[in-house]
């Protein structure tokens, strides 16, 4: 009973025992965050970053789901050096945080800056997933797709990007180049692609899309048994990989090894045969060798699968002429140049401060080329700054993407 003395002791009932522990608890739970609080903003102001942390680290334990305080840590871990912890406290925020979008952005960037390009794509496709109107995240997808000369999906992103309609007139812009494009900035001034996929390759060796990019890399600076020893390598444990079957062509064509090219054109199973790519290693295999008409058929039916890239025509247009065929190498060449020209005018508009002149200029371009849904899309940006123009609201009308 309350108050009831034993031996010269009281004893507490336990209700009241539990009550007074209960509040120690909550006192602790209260107290010790504001000292950790005032540790950790002591220790910023002192510039000591590393006692920061720890502050920041026990204070979490408190404050488990306290957003702000997850990018504290990841910022502090990420000045600190260690931005691979930093990408896996930003992942710890919650998918229905306002900031989720932010936190994957953030993490993506940092894994770029690992070399971590899958995981820093897939980190920025999450920040998309968050929040579809994420500019940032749309420019550093289409960069990584552009390193790693992924057209296809360069292409499907770069197309996405439009229609979220933010920024519309830069990935048209883009999309104008007709090759797989490395938007400015992408790559620090000090790096080139080549450094870029090198360290990619040691960061994440199962990567698929890093070396038939490298490969390429090599091939195009000369060193192209350099090129095919990663090739080679990779296509011992992984013989499906079309992309890389395909640059080794490319590297076989380079290195005059005819009769090994020759066999795998020859042998060449149907899922090359689909690519763009294995049509136009071909006809250079076929162009070395002065077989101007096979050489020709080939980029013929390259272009047949991508009409979009300028080289298949130039080439086309070489073998025209080295057969006689004049007037129709002067016709190719002609459509060379208006892909040429097409590049040039897009690259002029101002994606900040568009005119309508010069978006006229590339929308009639595309349609030239017949590139319908580039020219349908040029025209509707056109159309948002006159709504009357009756060219652009032509186009729209009549030409079906």
């Amino acid at each position: 009973m309350a108050g009831q003395r034993i031996r010269g002791t009281f004893l507490i009932p336990t209700c009241a025992l539990a009550a007074i522990i209960f509040c120690i608890y909550e006192s602790i739970l209260v107290i010790r965050p504001i000292g950790l609080r005032n540790l950790l903003h002591n220790s910023l102001l002192n510039k000591d970053l590393r006692l920061a942390s720890q502050a920041a680290g026990k204070l979490a334990w408190y404050q488990p789901g306290d957003v702000e305080l997850i990018f504290q840590r990841a910022d502090l871990a990420n000045r600190l050096g260690d931005q691979a912890k930093a990408a896996e406290l930003l992942s710890e925020v919650p998918e229905g945080s306002t900031r989720a979008a932010s936190a994957k952005f953030s993490s993506g960037m940092i894994l770029r800056e690992l070399y971590r390009v899958g995981a820093s794509e897939l980190a920025f496709e999450d920040a998309l997933r968050a929040d579809q109107q994420m500019v940032e995240a749309r420019r550093a997808l289409v960069g990584l797709m552009g390193i790693e000369r992924r057209e296809a999906a360069q292409i499907n992103q770069l197309w996405g990007w439009y229609k979220s309609g933010v920024m519309a007139v830069e990935p048209l812009r883009l999309l104008a180049q007709s090759v797989v494009v490395i938007p400015p900035g992408t790559l620090a001034k000090t790096i080139d692609e080549g450094m870029v996929l090198e360290k990619a390759m040691e960061a994440e060796p199962d990567n698929p899309h890093t070396r038939p990019a490298l490969a390429r890399f090599y091939r195009n600076r000369g060193e192209v048994e350099k090129a095919l020893r990663i090739l080679n390598d990779w296509l011992k444990r992984h013989e499906g990989d079309l992309a890389a079957q395909i640059e080794r062509l490319f590297c076989l064509v380079e290195a005059g090894d005819v009769e090994l090219a020759q066999k795998l054109i020859s042998s060449a199973p149907d899922s090359w045969r689909e690519s763009a790519n294995f049509w136009v290693a071909s006809g250079d295999h076929f162009r070395n060798e002065g077989d101007w008409q096979n050489a020709c058929q080939f980029y013929e039916k390259a272009s047949l699968r991508n009409d979009r890239l300028p080289e298949i025509y130039y080439r086309m247009a070489e073998c025209k002429r080295a057969l006689g065929l004049s007037l129709e190498s002067a016709q190719i060449l002609e459509k060379h140049d208006r892909i040429r020209q097409l590049a040039e005018k897009a690259a002029a508009v101002d994606p900040k401060n568009p005119d309508v002149t010069g978006m006229m200029d590339v929308a009639r371009l595309c349609r030239s080329l017949s590139r319908n849904q580039e020219s349908v899309a040029w025209a509707m940006e056109v159309l948002k700054l006159d709504r009357k123009h009756a060219e652009a609201r032509a186009i729209v009308d009549q030409v079906k993407p």
